[in-house]
Parts: structure tokens; C-alpha cells; sequence
């Protein structure tokens, strides 16, 4: 890495202390502590770009102005007195015993480690398989990976690895024939065929049933082999070499559980029920063991790792830990379960010996830093298969004249605590606060893990996590603020995943519902002037003959439910309401509704009439991702993409009086979200880029547990 040196605001020549394990060092105080007075009390801490995160480092120079101007503190939390000049002789003495136990700590440590004494004597080896992939599952020879066709048609498929070639296999091929998309496949253990689920519209409510399909030209064509109207989701795990599928489903009532779905008789053995969401569940080699992830508590955003019996007899947790764990697979001799996990600091892969009762002795480190990963498995000649997001995604800002499009000031990146993996942002009112979700460090397999609701001053730059416990808060949909600028509404989900709309007090985290138990997301719109009555956007279960009812409610604190202001109907996606966004004034609603060509419309939000502002030509082929309104309230800023180039965005300006939009000079790789500040000007997005790279890596097993060759 290179050290940032020499700029204006940097002392010259001066070397830096890098890390917050060295900055707390010279503090003389633990991490925790050296955060937190970055945090609160403004210690000079700057921090590196890189392609993954964002690293620190300090300036002892620096360090001692903030103690001489830092006011008196009382206890624990006073600084040590700084080191004096006179004192050359012993700083030099003590760095070179320093150094010495350094290096021979250094020594012993590549004896010791066992990322030192891996496999073979080339050692870890990791090779990039697939760049740009949607993740699926690998097949067990490792050259094909079944996919969902997100693009264009909701479909499965499969992708040559080597070629690169993706073939869709079943008929549907656009989104607009009718409802049914793929979510989570697997092959068969011959590679054959593949198992996955399909969602569908079958008893007149939005279920998943699981189909199977051969892989190859000559295969065996989509069938059904299970579906049950009672379960709201299922989703296939593992194929067993007898034709059983182990499955993970979520029952109507919310409850989830584990089982074996027969492709012979069709019929479902429950292993085991659960109150909560699983992830990374999966099966070993031999079909003893049952693993799979689930949050270690109620309020908690780590999960922890359970291996489970095939037929329930017995059930015990993996190494547990107050880190965030998430099940890899099994080596192919069922004697080390692999997990990733975050208890060093940074995401880790980890070894699990286990014998015939399950786990033996305690977890190794095989490889640090694997990133943030999804399990795809392990192959039968030992290499651990994964798919990691690479790249980053931050909360950006620029200038723009809105009359001409032109850019009056360069996008740069807001400098927030949490770099690399940010939503939002989202402007109070007064623009003097910033909201966005971080998600540091949380691995991409984990399904139910929290993200942090982080509220940043625009003026001080200081950024604080509001404290929300025992809710999910979603982030996809966005957030939106009170008038006064002192509570948000929100999307949460329980531990069940049931949907519901809050108002968040952001000053305790103190969280209300004003919206409960909902089957789809809510989608918070804002609140009215008067900052109790909430609007929001809810689509309806399907009805029997296809329609579904998408509607912008609204609902005051206490009243039992909402009250509809607009309502659209159509089949499948017809007439959703996407984007929706509340003019500054709060009279109106501006938001994307997917007509046939696609609209933009605006309501007073009293109700009455939707006006359409915009209409797409039938040969633009756009569609809008987000909206925002000038301060005035006279205009729109649309972020728009190309159809079939969803990397390719730009934001245009959509006059309310009449008139075409126009295309804004400024060029970044938008992500989603647009929030304008009333200066008329300037404006804060979700900007960047992740790739989801598939890799492989072998020799990750210690000499002494490696196989041999």
C-alpha cells in the first residue's frame, strides 16, 4: 500500500502510524477507545482508499496538537502525557528491544501458523474461475454454474465456465410472459440435472414450489416435484446421492425449518423447525451432517453455526463465538468443516475438525482475509469453491447546474466511518444531517445480517450509529425523514421476515410500528406537513386471476390501518409503483410507475388525479431508478438506465411545466438513490461498483491434516 506523504495538510517526512492497533498504542489506550475519541472528540485519524475497505493511519505530530488543544478530562479517559525530546536515548532502547521481539515473534509465527504450513509445498493457491457472475451453484466437476437470467426473464440457465456461454433452459424468456422467476438451483450429483425453485402465482398467492430440469440438450424437461400452498418460500440446499433434496422453507406463520423433500414419492421429512431465518445451509459429503447458519440472538447481527443431525438425533454448535460465522462445506472426507468468520478483525477462512459426534478440539485459521464471500462448496478433489464481491459502493456528492445539466463542481467520495459497502443517502430537511446504512464487513452468504443505520453531521463530519435493536431495518427501499428532522420511517423485518413500517426515534433508536405483519416490503414514502400521518407504497397477494393491487397509502400514528390515496392494478409487475419520492413541500408525490411504456406521474397527496409528467417513446427504452425533486418543487432529477445495460446511469432533469428532460454532464457509475440539497445545487448519491468474482482455492489445509498426494 502506499502511503499517502507530503500533501499540504501532511507533515513532511514524517512517518505514519498505520492501523488502529498503533495509534491506540501510542494513546497508550486500547482500539476501542482510539475510535471513539475519533469519533467524539476529533483525533486526527485519516484514513487510505483501497479496492475493499478503507484503512487508517495517523500523525503523531498531529496526535500531540489535539492533546495540547484538547480541554482537561477527568478519569480513565485522559490521554498519557506526550513523550518528551530529552528522552532520545531511552525511546531508541526501547524500540530496538521492540524490534527484536519483533522479529523473533515474526519467526516463530511462519513456523506456527497454519497459514504457513498449508497443504502442499506451494502452498495456498487461489485462482480467479469467473468474473461478473450472478452466483449460483457450481456443477461437481466445477465447469458449469446454474443461473437465474435476472435481466431479462427471471429464467434458470446455465453458464459454460470456460466459455463463458449462458443457456437459458426453460421457455420463458422476457419478464412480460407472465409471472415465475427462479431463485436458488443446484445440480444433481451427476451433473445432469438441476433442482430450483419457481416462484408462482398457483393456488392465487405469490408461493414457491421446487422444479427440476435436465442441464443438457436430452435432459428431462421442467417438472414439478413439490409445492405446498401453506409454505411461503422454499429454496433446494444440497442433492443426496438416494434423490433427496434437502430443503429450508418458510411455513405461513412465519416459522422456518429443515428437511428432505423425496423425488420419488414427493413427500416432505421435517428435520427440524426454527423460529428464524437460516443461511448457507448445507449437507456432508456422506449425508450425515446437516450445517447451516442462524443469528446467535434475537438483537444481534452475527450469526453462529450449527451442525445437525440428518435425522434430527442430535444437534451441536460449531465453534461458537461473538463473531459473525457462516458456513463454507465439508472437506471431501467429511473431517473439517470449513466456515468464514470474522474474529480476528477481517473475514477469515476457519477449519472445524470433526469426528463421528461432531465437532473435535477447537477451530484453526487455514487463509485470513477471504473477503466477503458466498459458500458455493467443495469439490471432490478438495477445492473450496466461493463467490466474493469485489470493488466498492460509497456515498458520493457533486454540484450541478440544474438549468444547463452542466457540473459545477467534481464528484468526490463523502469520507464516512464505513467505506466500500454504503446505501443511502438520504438529506434531513434542514440538510444539516446525512443518513445512510453501512455494512462493514458482513459476508455476502449471511441472509439475515443487520446493517448499521449511521446518522453523519454535514458540518462537524462526526457520524453516530443510532442503537435499533430486535428489527432488520431495510435499506432497499430507502428511509425517509420527520419535518422536524428527528425520527425516520422506515421497512423493518422480525426474526420471522415479516415486513412491517416504523418510525425510528433517532436521538434512543426507540421504535414504533405503524404498519405490521406484511407478506411483500413496505416502501416508505414520508411524512405529511404534519409529522404524524406516514405515507408509504404496499402491492397486495396476487388474486386467483392474476391482479394484484399496487397502492400508495397513508396512515396516522394509532389508526389500525392505512388509507388508500391512490391504487393501480395489472398482472405480474403492471402498474407497480417504484421510486416514489415526496416533493420538499410535502403536498405532492412524484414516482415511476411501470406502465406499458413506462410513466412517471405526480399527486397532490390528498389524493385526486396522478398526472403523467413523463412517458418513455417506444424506441428510448429507459427506465428510472430513483427520484428526487428540486427545492422548488418545479423539477425532477430521474436517475435512468439503458435497457439491457444496467451499469450504464445517468441523471437527468425532468421540468414540471412541460418540456422534455434533459441529460446532466455529469458521469459516474451511479448505483441508485439521489438526494438534493436546498442550495439548488449540490447533490449526495450512491455511487460505484461490485463485481461478484468466483474463485478456488486449494492446499488450504494444514501439512498434517492435508491428504495425501
Amino acid at each position: 500500500m502506499t502511503v499517502e506523504q507530503n500533501t499540504p495538510h501532511s507533515p513532511t517526512g514524517e512517518t505514519p502510524l498505520q492501523g488502529w492497533k498503533e495509534i491506540a498504542t501510542y494513546l497508550d489506550r486500547d482500539q476501542r477507545t482510539a475510535r471513539r475519541w475519533e469519533s467524539e472528540e476529533g483525533l486526527p485519524v485519516r484514513r487510505h482508499r483501497t479496492d475493499r475497505r478503507s484503512s487508517v493511519y495517523a500523525y503523531a505530530s498531529e496526535i500531540e496538537s489535539w492533546r495540547a488543544n484538547r480541554p482537561p478530562q477527568s478519569g480513565t479517559h485522559e490521554p498519557p502525557p506526550p513523550v518528551h525530546a530529552s528522552s532520545h536515548a531511552g525511546i531508541l532502547s526501547a524500540v530496538a528491544a521492540v524490534l527484536v521481539v519483533g522479529l523473533v515473534l515474526f519467526l516463530l509465527s511462519t513456523r506456527l501458523d497454519p497459514v504457513a504450513e498449508a497443504g502442499s509445498d506451494e502452498g495456498i493457491r487461489t485462482t480467479e474461475v469467473y468474473a461478473h457472475a450472478i452466483v449460483g451453484e457450481l456443477s461437481p466437476d466445477g465447469r458449469y454454474l446454474s443461473e437465474t437470467d435476472w435481466v431479462s426473464s427471471g429464467e434458470i440457465g446455465i453458464r459454460d465456465l470456460e466459455t463463458g456461454e449462458y443457456r437459458r433452459l426453460g421457455d420463458k424468456s422476457k419478464w412480460s410472459e407472465g409471472v415465475g422467476e427462479a431463485d436458488r438451483s443446484i445440480f444433481s450429483p451427476d451433473g445432469q440435472q438441476i433442482a430450483y425453485n419457481w416462484a408462482t402465482d398457483r393456488s392465487g398467492e405469490y408461493r414457491y414450489e421446487l422444479r427440476v430440469v435436465g442441464a443438457f440438450d436430452g435432459g428431462p424437461k421442467s417438472r414439478s416435484v413439490y409445492f405446498n400452498p401453506e409454505f411461503r418460500y422454499i429454496e433446494p440446499n444440497a442433492w443426496t446421492q438416494d434423490d433427496r433434496l434437502l430443503v429450508w422453507f418458510q411455513r405461513s406463520d412465519w416459522s422456518v425449518g429443515l428437511g428432505f423433500v423425496s423425488l420419488e414419492t414427493g413427500e416432505l421429512s421435517v428435520v427440524k423447525s426454527l423460529t428464524g431465518e437460516v443461511s448457507a445451509a448445507t449437507l456432508s459429503h456422506d449425508a450425515r451432517w446437516i450445517v447451516y447458519s442462524a443469528p446467535s440472538s434475537v438483537d444481534g447481527p452475527n450469526h453462529e453455526i450449527h451442525l445437525l443431525a440428518s435425522d434430527g438425533s442430535a444437534e451441536k454448535n460449531v465453534a461458537p463465538h461473538r463473531a459473525n460465522d457462516v458456513a463454507m462445506g465439508f472437506t471431501p472426507d467429511n473431517k473439517t468443516l470449513l466456515f468464514a468468520s470474522d474474529r480476528t478483525g477481517t473475514y477469515g477462512l476457519w477449519g472445524q475438525q470433526l469426528d463421528d459426534d461432531g465437532p473435535v478440539g477447537s477451530p484453526r485459521i487455514l487463509m485470513r482475509d477471504i473477503g466477503s464471500v458466498v459458500p458455493m462448496g467443495v469439490l471432490p478433489d478438495g477445492a473450496l469453491i466461493y463467490g466474493r464481491a469485489m470493488g466498492a459502493v460509497d456515498i458520493q456528492t457533486a454540484e450541478l447546474d440544474l438549468a444547463t445539466g452542466r457540473v459545477l463542481a467534481e464528484p468526490h467520495i463523502v469520507e464516512t466511518q464505513y467505506q466500500g459497502s454504503n446505501d443511502g443517502p438520504w438529506l434531513s430537511p434542514d440538510a444539516s444531517q446525512l443518513a445512510y446504512f453501512a455494512s462493514p464487513g458482513l459476508t455476502m452468504g449471511s441472509r439475515a445480517a443487520r446493517k448499521r443505520l449511521m446518522i453523519r453531521d454535514l458540518e462537524s463530519e462526526r457520524e453516530r450509529q443510532v442503537p435499533v435493536e430486535g428489527l432488520r431495518l431495510g435499506s432497499y427501499h430507502g428511509i425517509a425523514w420527520s419535518p422536524e428532522g428527528e425520527r425516520i420511517l422506515a421497512t423493518a423485518r422480525d426474526e420471522q421476515g415479516r415486513w412491517s413500517l416504523v418510525e425510528v426515534e433517532l436521538e434512543t433508536g426507540i421504535t414504533r410500528e405503524l404498519v405490521s405483519g406484511a407478506e411483500f416490503a413496505l416502501r416508505p414514502i414520508g411524512w405529511m406537513a404534519d409529522g404524524k400521518t406516514a405515507l408509504y407504497f404496499y402491492l397486495s397477494n396476487e388474486s386467483a386471476e392474476g391482479l394484484s393491487e399496487k397502492a400508495i397509502y397513508k396512515i396516522e400514528a394509532g389508526q389500525a390501518e392505512g388509507q388508500p390515496v391512490y391504487v393501480s392494478q395489472g398482472k405480474a409487475s403492471v402498474g407497480k409503483i417504484l421510486s416514489a419520492s415526496l416533493s420538499p413541500q410535502r403536498d405532492r408525490i412524484a414516482w415511476r410507475e411501470l406502465t406499458l411504456p413506462e410513466t412517471v406521474k405526480v399527486m397532490s397527496v390528498d389524493g385526486g388525479d396522478a398526472r403523467i409528467v413523463y412517458q418513455n417513446q417506444p424506441d428510448e427504452q429507459r427506465w428510472t431508478l430513483s427520484i428526487a425533486w428540486a427545492p422548488d418543487g418545479k423539477s425532477l432529477l430521474l436517475l435512468r438506465s439503458p435497457w439491457g445495460q444496467p451499469k450504464a446511469r445517468d441523471i437527468w432533469t425532468l421540468p414540471l411545466s412541460g418540456g422534455e428532460p434533459q441529460k446532466t454532464l455529469l458521469t459516474v457509475p451511479f448505483s441508485k438513490n439521489l438526494s438534493m440539497h436546498p442550495d439548488g445545487k449540490t447533490v449526495f448519491f450512491r455511487a460505484g461498483a461490485k463485481d461478484i468474482r468466483i474463485f478456488r482455492t486449494e492446499n488450504y489445509l494444514p501439512v498434517t491434516d492435508a491428504p495425501a498426494k
